[in-house]
């Protein structure tokens, strides 16, 4: 979570100008488009304040997961779509500083697996050591997480802050976009990843971004978003398309968006019809926060 001068500072940065705004590459695609005033459901006050990611449940349809980030207890957080508090599952490992949640395929075919991504670093304070923690998605709130595997990384050049993981679902690479450089960087760590001992991720580019905080893939594949506090980016990946280079063009929209408090958290839903946004609540706040929902046209 950013202070709150470097936040107000690099909103009125973004809020500015069109940051980087070049024109998007033009595309023989239909790409869809979204409604623009989503569905939004209150979330109740002091349940997951500062949750930093969202995943759309595949064993518990109609819910979501989310996650809270650093400092926060190790629990990972259930609520239907219409915002309802569902419950929560202790993990079994710590939450040093969890920034991101995806949903998806994993090692074995046909599963489903959650990762967590600790891997915010406001402070360069973790010694360029990062985990991706990868487990079944569990079946109901009363099941126990305890197995589980770690996946150890480093990066190439030395510590780095992130908040956001993508995960492809026809490759089961993982990749993991920074949040504080003026062009953020993506990283890869290809399938299958270690489990056993630190690994080293590959740097794939530099994108002229900043401050991403989210993103996600939609299960087909197909769609690519990343997020910051003010702007949804949009890629619709053309055929043959590797993910580096879809998002080595430009993108090919910005996306319909409420703007929240402090917006950390967007998936796709399970079954392509749309995408979910979540926010933090700012410290001290009464402000209302709410589980957003747009549904493609």
């Amino acid at each position: 979570m950013p202070k709150a001068l470097f936040f107000i500072v690099i909103s009125f940065i973004i809020c500015s100008c069109d940051w980087f705004g070049s024109t998007p590459t033009p595309t023989t695609d239909i790409i869809p488009d979204f409604v623009s005033t989503p569905k939004s459901y209150p979330l109740p006050a002091n349940i997951a304040n500062e949750a930093s990611g969202v995943a759309d449940s595949r064993s518990m349809p109609g819910n979501v997961w989310v996650q809270e980030d650093g400092d926060n207890p190790n629990l990972l957080h259930q609520f239907s779509h219409t915002g309802e508090y569902k419950g929560n599952i202790q993990m079994p490992f710590p939450n040093r500083d969890w920034e991101d949640i995806s949903i998806g395929v994993g090692p074995e075919t046909g599963k489903t697996y959650i990762y967590l991504a600790e891997i915010g670093d406001n402070n360069a304070a973790y010694n360029n050591q990062y985990y991706i923690y990868r487990f079944l998605e569990p079946q109901s709130l009363s099941e126990k997480v305890t197995n589980f595997d770690r996946i150890a990384f480093q990066y190439p050049d030395g510590s780095r802050d992130a908040e956001c993981i993508l995960l492809d679902p026809a490759t089961k690479d993982i990749y993991i976009v920074t949040k504080r450089e003026f062009n953020v960087r993506i990283y890869q760590l290809p399938y299958p990843q270690s489990t056993t001992e630190f690994q080293t991720a590959k740097f794939i580019q530099s994108i002229p971004y900043l401050i991403i905080t989210s993103g996600g893939i939609s299960t087909d594949g197909k769609e690519i978003v990343l997020r910051n506090y003010d702007a949804l980016y949009y890629w619709h990946r053309k055929d043959g398309e590797s993910i580096a280079a879809t998002l080595s063009r430009n993108r090919d929209k910005l996306l319909p968006y409420t703007k929240e408090p402090q917006g950390e958290g967007f998936c796709f839903d399970k079954d392509n019809k749309g995408y979910f946004t979540n926010s933090e609540r700012p410290d001290n706040s009464t402000e209302t926060t709410y589980l957003y929902y747009y549904a493609k046209k």
